[in-house]
Order: structure tokens, then sequence, then C-alpha cells
């Protein structure tokens, strides 16, 4: 329904400024446009909560947890609504079905940005960008986490940090199942559900996920590309976080692929490939699913 899609959308904007908040200290957001917007957003969420439950100074250094406090109200706020707008879903697995989805979208964010600062950054490097320095301080906390807990791994950090958030989507996504399918919901037909079919079709889900950034940095490409026809300010933090997303994906083809007229037609070639990458694997990965049950 379009209340439900609109409600969902609002919704979820705001527990995107709330997740970002929670990386952000109060210097950061004194000091930095940005950051300072996100606190003012969320401050009359967050300043009710710090005055009832923090006893002490603020720390200006740490993640504020507190934050998930109100992210998970929205979130029973989001379920409520979406089980009152379809009289015939239940409200516990409204509330299961907006948790997964709310997992997916944090896993798909957090994939990119493990992309972004591993792999793109070395090939665009922007310091001063606000959103590049927000990335920063959200992936800071993970790599601090595998260094101390994982020393050998450290020198892998990207790697690292996306094999841990794919196994605990992974795991997420078989809890998610598990439960609905206690709840009765046919999730395999007339086919017997075992805890190891539902472990293989939340590993689908989880790479299904993945490529669905394919169609992301599809649309990325092509707002790229758009973008150098009209010759944007260089300086402006969004111009330069699309290149940064954009380069090293044209990159490899502008090697090959010559320019055409003074134009560049490395775009096209990448667009070509991220579809076919995005048809491809879905299909594949949906003719597995259909043969798990039959193993």
């Amino acid at each position: 329904m379009l209340l439900d899609a609109i409600i969902s959308i609002l919704v979820s904007l705001f527990i995107f400024l709330l997740l970002l908040r929670m990386f952000i200290t109060t210097r950061d957001a004194y000091f930095n446009p940005l950051f300072g917007g996100i606190h003012r957003a969320t401050d009359p969420v967050m300043k009710p909560i710090h005055r009832a439950l923090r006893k002490g100074p603020v720390d200006t250094s740490k993640v504020d947890f507190l934050v998930l406090i109100p992210i998970v109200f929205l979130l029973l706020f989001m379920s409520v609504v979406r089980a009152v707008l379809n009289p015939n879903l239940p409200l516990s697995i409204s509330l299961i079905v907006t948790v997964m989805s709310f997992v997916d979208a944090a896993f798909l964010v957090y994939v990119v940005l493990i992309l972004i600062f591993s792999v793109f950054y070395k090939y665009a490097r922007f310091p001063s960008n606000p959103f590049v320095r927000a990335g920063f301080k959200i992936m800071e906390p993970v790599y601090s986490f595998i260094g101390k807990y994982a020393p050998p791994l450290k020198n892998w950090p990207g790697p690292s940090a996306f094999i841990l958030g794919f196994l605990l989507h992974w795991a997420v996504s078989a809890m998610g199942y598990s439960l609905l399918y206690t709840m009765k919901l046919p999730l395999g037909g007339s086919v017997e559900v075992t805890p190891g079919l539902i472990a293989f079709f939340a590993l689908g889900i989880s790479l299904g996920n993945l490529l669905r950034l394919a169609t992301f940095f599809m649309w990325v490409v092509i707002i790229g590309a758009l973008m150098s026809w009209i010759n944007p300010d260089p300086n402006n933090p969004i111009v330069q976080l699309i290149r940064l997303m954009s380069e090293p994906i044209n990159r490899p083809f502008r090697k090959i692929v010559p320019n055409i007229g003074g134009i560049d037609i490395s775009p096209i070639f990448s667009i070509l490939v991220l579809q076919l990458v995005a048809r491809t694997g879905s299909r594949l990965l949906g003719e597995i699913m259909l043969q798990i049950p039959k193993m």
C-alpha cells in the first residue's frame, strides 16, 4: 500500500540518521556542519533519553549505544503500522519481517562502506569530504574490534569486516526464517523444512542481497556519467562521493576502451557488466535455491 510505503520510507530515513548519530561524537558535531545537522535532526528524540539515562558527563569519544533505544521503538512502530494496514498480517510476523528488512538494509550499507574504504578510496581520496569522514567514523569501531579480538586479521581489515558482517547477516536471516516457520508460515511448500534447509535458504538471501549492490552501483555509474555532461562543482561533497564510487568501476574499462570524439564511453561498459552480473547472478541463485529442497 502507498501509505505503508511512505511511512516506511520516512521512518527508515530517520533510523538511518539515528544510526549515523551513534558514531558522531559531540565534538565532531560541533566542528562539522553535516554532523551538526544530524545531531539537530535527532535531538528531539535523543535529548530526553540522555537526560533520563545518562548520570555522568557526556562522553565525546565513544559510540552512543543509547541511540538503539529509539531505533527499537521505531521498528516496533513500523511493525504495528504494517499490521494495521494489512489486516491479514499478524503483528508477530510483521515485527519479524520489519526487523529482517532493517537488517538487510543495514547490511547493504555496511558492505558499501567496506567497498568504499577498502577498495574505492585508493582511487579517489577526499579526506575533507563530510560523507567520507562519517563513513570512517562508522567503520572505525568495526576495524578496532577486529584489531583487538583478531590480531592476525588486522592487516586485512576490509575482507575480515566483510566476512564478519556476512556471517552475522546469515545468522540473523536464519533465525528470522526459523521464527517464521515456527509460526506456520509455509517457507518450503510441501517440502519438509529442516534446520539445514533454513540455513541454506538464509544463505541464499544473504547472497541475493549482495547482488542488489550491482544494481545500486549501476545507478551510481549512470548518475556519475550524467554529471560529467554538466561539469558540476568538483568540491561539492555529493559530487565527490559519486566520483569516489564510480571511478574505480569505470577505470578498468577506460584503460581498454578509447574515447570516441573526446567522449568517455567507459560508463556504458560498466553499466552493461553490472547489469550482466545482476541478471546472471540472480538467475543462477534462483536455480540453486530451487534445487536445494531436492538435495
